[in-house]
């Protein structure tokens, strides 16, 4: 079932009355200022999204207690020096063939050293399913961060440039590349005309933003980023705030990449 993604309004209204404000006292159209604002936003829900480390990444792999591989099973091998009967070889190679029948797409599931029943495999099977993990945790390595690409996707399609760490900017999907076809951006009109919008269809790997929330679903979609949303328009409250008690002479201050156009 598609994920439902419902927009946080409350977040949105308080940033887009930040923007409104921001406008107002640079003298500026709506496309620079928002830009710039979603710039930072951006940067930092790809700073804060929930990302797993090298470490991690290969602490789970080894641990991992089971895997779904489609092998061709060719008999069974002793290791007292029995010799099996032709008959006995094709009943153990019909149960494996029943085995990836039952199993997922076709493939048996192998016991690993993280099981709780790890299992003895001829050295041959062993073999090869020690190549297919081998090939398997570069791919996951290489996926890392892809969740977060996201957004980069979103600024590069619309021309904001922003900051992410390079296995960000280059995490890729083992089969589907960069995903940038998960994102949909539209930008509309000029100057206070302008308009744009984006969707990140990214939704099943968003529930990890999500842990970081607290009293939130696991799964909230997009948390990250609406953090970030209320978190600049906290920074523009604050900066107000900062500017009434005199610490700051204008609010502008604290915008340096928004100075004012006389």
């Amino acid at each position: 079932m598609p994920a439902k993604v419902t927009p946080d309004a409350k977040a949105m209204r308080r940033f887009h009355d930040a923007i409104t404000a921001l406008r107002k006292m640079t003298g500026k159209d709506f496309e620079p200022v928002i830009k710039s604002e979603l710039g930072i936003v951006l940067t930092q829900t790809v700073k804060n999204m929930k990302k797993a480390s090298v470490a991690s990444i290969e602490k789970n792999h080894h641990g991992q207690p089971g895997a779904h591989y489609g092998i061709e099973y060719a008999g069974p091998v002793s290791r007292t020096g029995k010799q099996y009967t032709p008959q006995e070889i094709e009943r153990a190679q019909r149960r494996a063939a029943e085995a990836r029948a039952r199993g997922k797409n076709g493939r048996a599931l192998y016991y690993l050293s993280g099981s709780k029943s790890p299992h003895r495999y001829p050295d041959w099977l062993w073999q090869q399913i020690k190549q297919r993990r081998d090939v398997a945790l570069p791919k996951k390595k290489q996926a890392r961060g892809l969740a977060a690409r996201m957004w980069v996707h979103i600024a590069d399609q619309l021309q904001i440039p922003i900051q992410a760490p390079g296995y960000v900017r280059n995490a890729r999907h083992y089969k589907k590349g960069d995903m940038a076809q998960a994102v949909i951006t539209r930008q509309l009109g000029k100057g206070k005309e302008y308009q744009l919008g984006f969707v990140n269809a990214l939704t099943h790997t968003n529930r990890w933003a999500g842990k970081q929330a607290k009293g939130k679903s696991p799964h909230s979609v997009g948390f990250t980023f609406r953090d970030q949303l209320n978190k600049r328009a906290n920074f523009f409250s604050q900066s107000m705030k900062l500017k009434a008690k005199g610490v700051i002479k204008t609010t502008l201050e604290r915008y340096p990449g928004l100075a004012r156009v006389s």
